[in-house]
């Protein structure tokens, strides 16, 4: 950072400065303490750029991030922001593109990861045929390597599983395979097993599992919130 200069004052000559003294009024030091400026207020600290991201101030968020990436081309935390960042303006592909940059440097960050995996699915789904299965795959590869350094990653697990319910089978999705993905989630994040598993068995109109598993979920500590939701939803088609 670059330290601002402060030019020395300059001296008037010793003339202009006596008669400028003797022009003024004496002054006891208990008045001059008395009529003395106070303190300028302290000015409040600058939020940084994580700040301005989760308080969603995403243009000042952008401005930090791509200061730091110009300062340091290696800020992995930085280029990780500035791809949630376009994440958020839907720009998928730009979006997958700061990450990788982000995994080259933090290669085992499993949150990372996760974060590529989704850009890269968001990314095939608005893709044309040639280009999507592809995309398809290196969100399917991200998210297996997420969950490899960090079995118990939650939302890369669940993200996981819905791209195996959603996927075709000729990138390797399969319903077999999401409900085996999803069963190790029970023990981490029971919440989020009831909502997968019932949307599971909603998918395949299974419409009674399902409630028996939005149903069973409601046990659990936390939120309720989804689950509810979830068991309004399935009352116009049991």
């Amino acid at each position: 950072m670059i330290r601002a200069l402060r030019a020395a004052p300059r001296l008037a000559p010793t003339g202009v400065a006596l008669a400028g003294a003797l022009a003024l009024p004496a002054v006891s030091p208990a008045r001059a303490q008395a009529t003395a400026a106070p303190p300028p207020a302290a000015a409040p600290p600058a939020a940084d750029g994580p700040q301005l991201f989760d308080q969603r101030k995403f243009a000042e968020a952008r401005a930090v991030f791509s200061a730091a990436v110009k300062a340091n081309p290696r800020d992995a935390q930085a280029l990780t922001y500035m791809g949630r960042l376009a994440f958020n303006d839907s720009s998928y592909d730009v979006a997958a593109g700061w990450f990788e940059k982000a995994a080259a440097i933090d290669t085992r960050n499993p949150q990372l990861l996760y974060w590529l995996g989704r850009a890269y699915g968001r990314d095939a789904r608005k893709a044309n045929v040639f280009r999507a299965p592809g995309l398809a795959k290196k969100a399917r590869d991200h998210l297996i390597r997420a969950l490899e350094i960090d079995p118990r990653h939650a939302e890369a697990r669940e993200g996981l599983v819905i791209f195996y319910r959603d996927a075709p089978g000729f990138v390797g999705g399969s319903m077999e395979k999401a409900f085996a993905t999803l069963e190790p989630l029970k023990e981490v994040a029971p919440i989020r097993y009831a909502l997968n598993l019932g949307d599971l068995y909603a998918h395949e109109k299974k419409w009674a599992e399902a409630e028996a598993a939005y149903r069973a979920g409601l046990a659990a500590p936390g939120d309720k919130t989804a689950l509810e939701a979830r068991l309004a939803g399935l009352a116009g088609k049991k």
